[in-house]
């Protein structure tokens, strides 16, 4: 996932897109959601406003589940709701024709940040000294018995 998105101007084909010979598959969300469907042919004509998703023939082709790809379809999705429009990668066709907009930057609501619990610190051997402390106390009031 290289997290770009590219804004063309319509009409486009999805052979524009993929260039020849095509290194990916163009999806759309209805693709990925269903199950054995096939990728779009090069000549199919894109939607304006719609979502598609570039992904390497090698994920495509995989025994990759339809549930794994339902979760990078709304990866993919959130990211391009985040980012917005951004530069696309040298390797796409289209880069030359300058349909691109700005570079995508990290901002401090797009990094990630891991939710911890606080951990209760306690010295390790204050902990087996008042142990064995009390465990001999213990054995000498027990003996005094």
């Amino acid at each position: 996932m290289n997290g770009y998105f590219e804004d063309y101007e319509p009409p486009v084909t999805v052979g524009e897109v993929t260039g020849k010979p095509p290194a990916h598959v163009l999806l759309s969300s209805a693709h990925l959601l269903a199950f054995g469907s096939n990728p779009l042919r090069p000549d199919d004509r894109l939607e304006s406003g719609r979502l598609y998703f570039l992904i390497p023939h090698s994920i495509y082709q995989s025994e990759t589940s339809p549930l794994d790809l339902a979760s990078l379809m709304t990866r993919l999705t959130g990211a391009a709701r985040r980012g917005g429009a951004v530069a696309a990668p040298p390797s796409s066709p289209r880069r030359s024709e300058g349909q691109w907009c700005r570079e995508r930057q990290m901002t401090a609501r797009g990094t990630w940040k891991p939710e911890l619990d606080p951990i209760e610190e306690r010295s390790f051997g204050r902990s087996l000294r008042r142990d064995s402390m009390n465990s001999s106390m213990r054995s000498i009031l027990t003996a005094e018995t």
